[in-house]
């Protein structure tokens, strides 16, 4: 899987640069390509040394990077997919990967490889600060360069009230996600 998302984002940035308009730092502001590559920096990690699963550093890295992708994962195909929104990942197969496979896998392999310790609820909350760092980085960059990586969060397109509702929405999503990987967790181990 590591592989597959690796190609994938090298593809579309490939595919990407060849316009006039590129940016490299528009195309890693994208919550899609920051958490699949956090998905590829843990499933390496994960792979070269399996004991890293029950360090707490490494299950603080690797419950953030489950709940962003799986959380990329929804806010595709409840946001963008329906809406048929630009979000330039031009190459359908590239899409495919990072917003369905990769969050599919990366939900599966924290079910059914999960912490063998319940993380704490700190722990926990911690998993969320990617997703509440990026997110004012997002609006306070996206007026001085003039783009938003998603058309939700875009003020030309949406109204201010809209873009509150909207991030208040997924921020409850996010919470919830990483309250269901937390009780997943203590679930498997109470079983173990």
């Amino acid at each position: 899987m590591a592989g597959a998302i690796v190609v994938a984002t090298v593809a579309q940035y490939d595919h990407s640069s060849d316009r006039p308009t590129f940016s490299a730092a528009n195309f890693f502001s994208y919550f899609t390509v920051i958490s699949n590559v956090l998905l590829v920096v843990v499933l390496v990690g994960l792979v070269a040394r399996p004991l890293l699963r029950d360090a707490d550093g490494f299950g603080a890295i690797r419950g953030t990077a489950t709940l962003g992708i799986v959380a990329t994962g929804l806010v595709y195909a409840v946001l963008l997919a329906p809406a048929s929104a630009d979000v330039d990942v031009t190459l359908r197969w590239v899409d495919l990967v990072l917003h369905t496979v990769a969050p599919i896998f990366g939900l599966v392999d924290w079910l059914v490889d999960p912490p063998r310790r319940r993380p704490t609820t700190a722990a926990a909350a911690s998993w969320l600060l990617l997703s509440f760092v990026w997110l004012p980085y997002t609006m306070v960059r996206g007026p001085i360069v003039d783009w938003y990586p998603y058309p939700f969060l875009d003020p030309d397109e949406e109204t201010v009230a809209s873009i509150v509702v909207t991030s208040l929405g997924i921020a409850v999503v996010f919470v919830l996600i990483a309250a269901a990987l937390r009780w997943w967790s203590g679930r498997r181990a109470a079983i173990a």
